[in-house]
């Protein structure tokens, strides 16, 4: 059996700053596979139960590529005794790619090096096997936000929103939290209580 598979992955980013407290950020990766399997079976016979009546060869190849783009747009903002931060961004995913299989039997050559479909001579309808499909994708577009409050470390308020829209199916997701919360440090150790 001869395989061969070959993967390669990569990513870049940028962040800025253009004002005190609010930071832009974006990514975009990248990624390619490519695979290729090549196989002989020669015929032979070691038992009543173990035996192969006609040589053939196997061979199969696919790839597959994906990127993806996230952007997020972060603010901070203090007022006295009062935190605000705001984030809202973006992701994109997209996946794709194909596969093929061959089968045929009649080798010219029996051994791997010459292990390919062009070697073998067998024509016969029901001999030959030829398949071919797409990789399953995978695409994804989402955008959220949220929003996060702090008084003086005791209370925080949290308010998210998240729509994602994909290639079977979309939605949507909303979410609000309230953590009042007392704490009190002692000897290194921390004693608290929070209510969801």
């Amino acid at each position: 059996n001869l395989k061969e598979y070959t993967k390669v992955i990569g990513d870049v980013f940028c962040e800025v700053q253009p004002i005190k407290g609010l930071k832009y950020k974006t990514t975009f990766g990248i990624g390619c596979n490519d695979d290729t399997y090549r196989k002989d079976l020669p015929e032979y016979q070691i038992g009543t139960q173990d035996f192969n009546q006609k040589d053939y060869v196997e061979q199969r190849a696919s790839k597959e590529s994906s990127f993806s783009w996230d952007n997020t747009l972060n603010y901070d903002w203090r007022l006295n005794d009062n935190t605000f931060n705001f984030l809202v961004g973006m992701q994109a995913r997209r996946t794709g790619g194909s596969s093929l299989y061959a089968q045929k039997s009649a080798l010219t050559f029996n051994d791997c090096e010459h292990a390919w479909i062009s070697n073998a001579t067998n024509i016969e309808t029901g001999q030959v096997i030829v398949t071919g499909a797409p990789v399953d994708r995978d695409n994804l577009l989402s955008y959220f936000g949220r929003i996060n409050y702090n008084y003086k470390e005791k209370y925080i308020l949290n308010l998210t929103d998240k729509a994602s829209c994909g290639l079977f199916q979309t939605q949507h997701e909303a979410a609000v939290a309230l953590h009042p919360c007392r704490c009190s440090f002692e000897n290194n150790y921390y004693y608290g209580d929070s209510i969801f």
